[in-house]
């Protein structure tokens, strides 16, 4: 570490105690140094959350549910372009999808023109997903990227089945090949 920290611009450390460690060897200065944590599940705090029942009056249990900012990234519009065949088979069959961003209203209007109303419904910024998680009975992401897609953990947590876009980076590193869920080709219609 010594020979290359002058070529180093930033260390990410999973712990402080490893930033510490750092900084107190004098390897690297305080500045260079920064403290990255990786992903926990709270196992106590997630299991009251997913009991509580507090859900939208909309929301159906048992049915598809999506997570995620509604922006490019997260391609909720190939969701929609998907789901009218397969309304088209199963008319009862609802999905719900929790989050906010700047492509709420195209969403919207996409559902409206494909006459989706009744089964898609946007449920906007929920503080805890692992009451919809724990209660559904399909988790889809489907991101043209993640890295690595915290909600598949949380769903996987939850005991949710998993179908997701075999995205860059993520995905299938978590899910493996059947083994924790099912991927399919990125962008392509379900």
């Amino acid at each position: 570490w010594r020979l290359s920290a002058k070529k180093i611009d930033k260390v990410l450390c999973p712990t402080i105690a490893t930033k510490n460690l750092l900084i107190s060897k004098k390897i690297f200065s305080p500045e260079q140094v920064f403290f990255v944590p990786d992903p926990i599940i709270n196992v106590k705090n997630i299991n009251k959350l997913k009991k509580d029942n507090n859900l939208d009056i909309r929301f159906e249990k048992n049915n598809i549910l999506l997570v995620g900012r509604l922006t490019k990234q997260k391609n909720f519009k190939l969701f929609v372009e998907s789901f009218e065949k397969i309304v088209a088979k199963f008319p009862n069959l609802k999905a719900f999808i929790i989050g906010h961003g700047e492509l709420k209203s195209k969403i919207n209007l996409q559902i409206r023109n494909k006459k989706l109303s009744n089964n898609i419904f946007l449920l906007g910024y929920k503080k805890n997903t692992f009451n919809y998680m724990f209660n559904s009975k399909l988790f889809i992401l489907t991101s043209l990227w993640e890295d690595p897609g915290f909600v598949l953990i949380e769903a996987a947590y939850c005991n949710t089945t998993i179908l997701s876009s075999d995205c860059e980076s993520g995905p299938r590193e978590f899910l493996g090949d059947r083994e924790g869920g099912f991927l399919f080709k990125n962008n392509d219609k379900l």
